[in-house]
C-alpha cells in the first residue's frame, strides 16, 4: 500500500522562542536540535520527502544543509506565538499535496526513526483519520482536586479509587508525531478527528524541549542514545 502513497514530512521551525531563545537551532549534542528531527526524518523507510517550514533564513539554511527541503519561506503572519499549527499545514499543503503527511515538531530529538516507522505502519494498517504519538500521564487525575469558591477541596471526579494501580491508564499527546490522511485533514479541518489511533511512546523518548531543564536532560540521553 504505501508503495502507491506518498507521504511526506513536515517540520514546522519558527524562530520566535520565549523559553530558550533560538530553541529550534539551540545547540543540542553538538548539534542544532533541529537536525535530530531532520536525522530521523529522512532515514524513515516511508518518508518520501522532509520539508520544513519556517520564517527564518537561518533555520532553512541549517535545515538544508542537513538535508531538508526549504521550498518557501513562512510568511510572518503565520509564525506568530498565537499561529494555530493547523494554519501551518494548511500553507504548506497548497504548495504539496500527498496522500499522508507526517507532521514532526523539532522539540522532540528522542523521538528517532524506529517511532516514526512504527508509527507509519500503524497508520497503513489500520487504516484511521489520523495516527498522534502518546505517553502514559505520570500523573493520573483521579485523585486530583479543585478549590471550590467557599476554599474548599473538591475531587474532580466521582468515581474514587484507593489504590493507584486499580486506576486505568491515561494518556497524553507527547507532540513527537502526527500523523494524516491528507484528504480528510483537507476536507474536516480538525487536527484531532473522530477516528485517531494513539502510537504510545516511552517517558523517555517523549521528551519535549520547552526549557533548559528539558535540554539538559535531553542532552544526557541523547548522548547515551548516539554516542555509543
Amino acid at each position: 500500500m504505501s508503495k502507491d502513497m506518498k507521504i511526506h514530512a513536515l517540520i514546522p521551525a519558527r524562530s520566535g522562542s520565549k523559553g530558550i531563545p533560538k530553541k529550534n537551532i539551540v545547540n543540542l549534542g553538538g548539534k542544532p536540535l533541529i537536525y535530530w528531527t531532520i536525522k530521523a526524518s529522512i532515514e524513515s523507510r516511508y518518508i518520501e520527502r522532509t520539508f520544513v517550514s519556517t520564517d527564518s533564513n537561518e533555520i532553512a539554511d541549517i535545515s538544508k544543509k542537513y538535508g531538508a527541503e526549504i521550498p518557501y519561506i513562512r510568511p510572518e503572519d503565520l509564525s506568530q506565538d498565537e499561529t494555530p499549527t493547523k494554519d501551518v499545514i494548511f500553507y504548506h499543503l497548497q504548495y504539496f499535496r500527498p496522500d499522508v503527511l507526517v507532521l514532526l515538531q523539532p522539540t522532540s530529538p528522542l523521538r528517532d526513526k524506529d517511532h516514526i516507522d512504527r508509527a507509519v505502519e500503524l497508520f497503513l494498517e489500520k487504516k484511521p483519520e489520523a495516527v498522534i504519538s502518546v505517553r502514559e500521564a505520570s500523573e493520573k487525575p483521579f485523585w486530583m482536586m479543585e478549590i471550590d469558591k467557599d476554599g474548599f477541596l473538591k475531587h474532580l471526579f466521582k468515581e474514587r479509587f484507593t489504590r493507584r494501580q486499580d486506576m486505568p491508564s491515561v494518556y497524553i499527546p507527547n507532540g513527537a508525531i502526527y500523523i494524516y490522511d491528507v484528504k480528510t485533514l483537507l476536507k474536516n479541518k480538525d487536527l484531532f478527528p473522530e477516528r485517531t489511533i494513539p502510537f504510545i511512546m516511552d517517558r523517555i523518548s517523549s521528551i519535549d524541549i520547552d526549557d533548559h531543564t528539558d535540554l539538559r536532560i535531553a542532552e544526557i540521553f541523547i548522548g547515551e542514545r548516539y554516542e555509543k
